[in-house]
């Protein structure tokens, strides 16, 4: 039987196996920032524009989304339409 082939491994995947070799649990997601917190923080001016900036943005996102599907096809027919008599004045062209 031949001998088993030496594995060499990265430093980040072999401190990983040493880690699950101890049984130490993994800690890769901080949960605390997910616990429900007990004060409440007082937002402050920079936080409370940001909000606001962000809120406008997805108004007007969310009116240009509702736009598009109320008359987005029609504007697409029509474009297509104009794009075929233009390939067909084209094509008589030629």
């Amino acid at each position: 039987m031949p001998d088993a082939p030496i594995s060499s491994f990265s430093t980040l995947m072999q401190s990983e196996l040493d880690r699950v070799a101890a049984k130490e649990p993994l800690e890769a997601i901080d949960l605390d920032r997910y616990e429900p917190s007990t004060e409440t923080p007082i937002p402050d001016a920079s936080a409370l524009k940001a909000a606001y900036t962000n809120s406008s943005y997805l108004t007007l996102r969310l009116q240009g989304l509702e736009l598009l599907e109320r008359f987005g096809k029609n504007a697409w027919l029509v474009a297509n339409d104009q794009l075929e008599s233009i390939l067909r004045g084209v094509e008589k062209e030629l």
